[in-house]
């Protein structure tokens, strides 16, 4: 974000949430997706986060679907792993039965397993900026 928005305030950055997330853009290159993106491979490269140093030290939660495909988990725990060895406190979460577009809707689900994981993720968020 420092790139995108300098003025953002990185203090008031106090948990992250991410839900089916893709952290790795190289494998995109090589797909359909990739001609909308334009991606080269120094692109993704850049914009990959798993390449990217963490600027904060912050609760950061990754929830995938249970139903997604192996390579959104893949992603998913290979960040946490990454991450969590830089010193973020990072849990990687996979929710049976839901997929790219219902796990978003558990949000707005009282006490459904995503809310109560993102509720615990900020719960102990921290000013670690």
């Amino acid at each position: 974000w420092k790139t995108i928005a300098p003025a953002f305030e990185a203090a008031s950055l106090r948990s992250g949430i991410s839900t089916s997330g893709l952290f790795d853009l190289e494998p995109l290159i090589h797909t359909a997706i990739n001609d909308a993106l334009g991606l080269d491979l120094e692109d993704a490269r850049r914009n990959s986060p798993i390449l990217a140093r963490p600027h904060c030290r912050v609760p950061l939660l990754l929830a995938v679907g249970g139903d997604e495909s192996r390579e959104f988990h893949r992603q998913s725990r290979e960040f946490a792993n990454v991450w969590s060895g830089q010193g973020v406190p990072t849990r990687y979460h996979s929710i049976a039965g839901l997929n790219h577009f219902t796990l978003l809707e558990q949000l707005a689900v009282p006490g459904s397993e995503l809310l109560q994981s993102v509720l615990e993720t900020i719960g102990r968020s921290a000013a670690a900026c």
